[in-house]
């Protein structure tokens, strides 16, 4: 026959071992998160130093056009 005592005890047994899987759990996901934010944190970096390349060339680009636009424009004396 069991006893109050043994089912308090198999009951709290199976309580830390719920609880104990919840904070695992719980860090797993802390750990995750971490890695996401510093893998978007990289993307965020990469891509402003992508616009500012890009900008540079768009800058580089219009001057080239002002120039050629200058070129085979008919000039008015």
């Amino acid at each position: 026959m069991i006893t109050y005592t043994k089912l308090t005890l198999v009951s709290l047994s199976v309580a830390c071992k719920i609880v104990l899987f919840a904070l695992l759990l719980l860090l797993f996901f802390r750990e995750a998160a971490k890695e996401c934010r510093r893998r978007k944190k990289e993307y965020v970096k990469c891509l402003e130093s992508r616009v500012a390349v890009l900008e540079v060339q768009n800058k580089k680009l219009i001057e080239e056009l002002e120039t050629l636009k200058d070129i085979c424009s008919p000039k008015a004396d």
